[in-house]
């Protein structure tokens, strides 16, 4: 039996076998090979007081390192202390995830120029684990290989603060007045991590 490569306090997204519709997000807690997979409560919230757990037969995806590890398992129990066990599945299906698949989205943004004396505010349209697009409502007379830092708050609530991006194109429409960035992004791992996780969780729930 192949070890999936576990760690503790990593995403795992649940589909129910039932009702594909019905998903959650839990997170590994611990496990024993070729036994057990200990995770968070796997709760779909319809609303603030309306949730359900989920049981029976269940579809688990889980990424690590840009793979993604599918398996089929079963809810053993739930525990006491808001906690499930699930079965350790014998087999599992690997594939590698679109590094930088993009996520459409329209989120305020602060972008930074080290050579400008003030910010220029934006709207983030799309994203990914790599860069991103701001649209800016004005004309920017910026080049490729540009060094800049953005800020932008993301959908989950994450604040993204200065990260360095690279200009890698840049599109001046003279007739709406405004300016179309492609970013890079570049260093900051810490900052990196937060971004690629919010796109994975967009792309397991078709966001």
């Amino acid at each position: 039996m192949e070890r999936l490569p576990l760690e503790i306090g990593s995403p795992i997204f649940i589909q129910s076998l039932e009702n594909k519709s019905v998903k959650a997000r839990s997170t590994v807690i611990g496990a024993r090979h070729g036994d057990f997979i200990i995770i968070e409560n796997p709760v779909v919230h319809f609303s603030d007081r309306l949730f359900s757990k989920l049981s029976g037969s269940i579809s688990c995806h889980y990424l690590h390192e840009g793979d993604l590890y599918e398996f089929m398992s079963t809810i053993r129990y739930y525990g006491k202390e808001d906690f499930a066990v699930i079965e350790y599945p014998p087999e599992f299906r690997l594939s590698q995830l679109r590094k930088h698949h993009r996520i459409y989205v329209n989120i305020e943004a602060m972008l930074r120029v080290p050579r400008e004396r003030e910010s220029f505010k934006g709207i983030l349209t799309d994203i990914s684990s790599g860069g991103c697009q701001v649209n800016v409502s004005t004309i920017l007379f910026l080049t490729k290989g540009t060094e800049c830092f953005l800020s932008f708050t993301l959908p989950d609530n994450t604040l993204i603060d200065s990260i360095k991006s690279i200009i890698r194109n840049i599109k001046i429409d003279k007739r709406n007045n405004s300016t179309e960035v492609g970013f890079e992004f570049f260093q900051d791992q810490e900052q990196l991590q937060s971004i690629t996780r919010f796109c994975r969780f967009c792309m397991f729930f078709e966001v």
